[in-house]
């Protein structure tokens, strides 16, 4: 993976993985981009330079050259490999600091290669099949051509970035390097549908296995005194960070505590109702979110990925959720009584339709402005 310490779901994902596989009795190695928060690593301390995408150093200017094809982490994971000799190898997310040279350097030596796919990026330039200028799903470069990330400006809203995304894509499906993975596990039905439709060389390799949780012991014990909803995952536009800032707004009276970094994490810090947590994990998280009145999820993608290891943790506390998708608000509590749906065209939840779950003894109302049951 490229980050080697706990920074987000891939992360804590592989983390969690390979400490159940030492509990069983594997040896586990690690390889990815050196970091000085790196909590885990390989023999021969081996790992690609430190690039980032935020300095302003002339190396930077080398990096649209190390993205697509790292010559360094090829040569780096080969030493590694013939060091540890491993019997199979896991990838999670490679591309940009570590890019698919790796593939070639595992394959070059005969072993198994597994990849757990996080995101969209082997079908989709930006990886998140997300149009930021239209705010809506996307999926033109399934349906038709990669260039479609330069004409939309889809990564980060820039030609440069959009062309490199766009060149990698085209790079990589030319040779057929995905081709040389042996298996891809996928957490969602959906994510695995998206992969064998898009080409024809994951047909047979893909698997869905959703992501696991470690079960909880703690039921939810909410302080009635205090109660605050509670928002866990990446702040940024795609995850709906700008909505819950729209919603914070909307019900000042009730708090809002947000868990986890990102790039637009700018927008909620003014608003006296949200408390800013960062990236939380462990059983600080666990107890955030089983004291939490409701854990709330945007999502972005509408009915393409809901963050299923969040889900289920949520399920296993006993708590209530909600998901706000891109055309219609879902609130449902674990034990199934509480589930409504609603329409939604508006850039905020309509506060009746949390109050109810917040305020005690107060009744579910609908807002004719803003809903349609």
């Amino acid at each position: 993976n490229k980050f080697l310490y706990p920074r987000g779901g891939s992360e804590s994902y592989m983390l969690k993985l390979s400490q159940e596989l030492k509990s069983q009795g594997h040896e586990v190695e690690y390889f990815g981009m050196y970091d000085e928060k790196n909590t885990v690593g390989n023999s021969l301390g081996l790992y690609t330079t430190n690039m980032d995408f935020h300095s302003k150093g002339t190396q930077r200017f080398l990096y649209p050259f190390k993205i697509i094809y790292s010559r360094e982490a090829h040569k780096k994971i080969g030493k590694v490999l013939d060091d540890f000799k491993p019997d199979i190898v896991h990838m999670n997310n490679i591309n940009f600091q570590l890019t698919p040279s790796i593939i070639y350097a595992v394959k070059k030596r005969n072993i198994p290669l597994v990849q757990t796919v996080h995101d969209y990026q082997m079908i989709c330039p930006n990886h998140l099949l997300y149009s930021f200028n239209e705010t809506q799903p996307c999926d033109r470069c399934i349906k038709g051509s990669k260039w479609n990330c330069l004409k939309f400006n889809c990564i980060h809203d820039s030609k440069v970035k959009s062309l490199l995304g766009v060149i990698e894509a085209k790079f990589y499906s030319f040779l057929k390097t995905y081709k040389k993975v042996d298996l891809y596990i996928c957490p969602s039905r959906f994510l695995e549908n998206k992969l064998v439709s898009s080409s024809d060389i994951y047909m047979g390799k893909t698997f869905t296995i959703h992501n696991f949780i470690e079960k909880n012991n703690i039921l939810a014990k909410t302080d009635s005194k205090n109660p605050y909803i509670v928002f866990v995952g990446r702040l940024s536009k795609e995850k709906g960070v700008e909505l819950l800032a729209n919603t914070a707004k909307l019900l000042p009276d009730i708090n809002f505590v947000a868990c986890g970094n990102g790039p637009d994490d700018e927008c909620l810090k003014d608003i006296p109702n949200v408390t800013l947590k960062g990236f939380v994990t462990g059983k600080e998280l666990t107890d955030l979110m089983a004291n939490a009145k409701l854990l709330i999820i945007f999502n972005s993608l509408g009915k393409t990925k809901f963050r299923r290891h969040t889900k289920f943790e949520n399920a296993s506390l006993g708590m209530t959720l909600f998901l706000k998708l891109t055309s219609c608000a879902l609130i449902a509590s674990t034990n199934g009584i509480d589930l409504r749906m609603y329409s939604q065209s508006v850039s905020s939840i309509c506060p009746t339709s949390l109050i109810h779950l917040i305020v005690p003894g107060s009744k579910p109302q609908s807002c004719k402005a803003c809903f349609n049951p």
